[in-house]
């Protein structure tokens, strides 16, 4: 419950954030997920990508555990890697300028909404 304590309050903190400064909080978040695709997905995948298959097979949705059980687990880093640097991209996007920003943010969104119910078997939400 700790875990979810932290997490509710960082989320809040981030909104928060977002609304009272955007552009800051833009910001924030490209740097955010940009220091997450390097620091937490490359170096996870390169160093324990079993962890991935553990991080599927907990997932909600049907197609994501199979696909992480079936698909994924034969090679880790094929797919990991990639998708880390889509979310570079994305958070490169995010820190730009113009419609780059946008396009970044529509990115941001949609990334996360595609990774969102992974591993949340061991959520207390579920």
């Amino acid at each position: 419950m700790e875990q979810f304590t932290v997490w509710v309050v960082f989320v809040l903190f981030v909104l928060l954030f977002c609304l009272w400064k955007p552009n800051a909080a833009r910001i924030f978040l490209g740097f955010f997920l940009l220091v997450m695709a390097i620091g937490v997905n490359v170096v996870t995948v390169l160093a324990a990508p079993q962890s991935y298959i553990a991080l599927g097979a907990d997932a909600l949705i049907p197609f994501y555990r199979w696909g992480f059980l079936n698909i994924i687990a034969l090679n880790p880093p094929l797919f990991v890697l990639p998708i880390a640097a889509c979310q570079i991209a994305i958070a490169l996007m995010m820190l730009g300028k113009g419609k780059t920003v946008k396009i970044g943010l529509a990115g941001g969104v949609l990334f996360l909404l595609a990774t969102n119910r992974l591993g949340c078997g061991r959520c207390p939400t579920r």
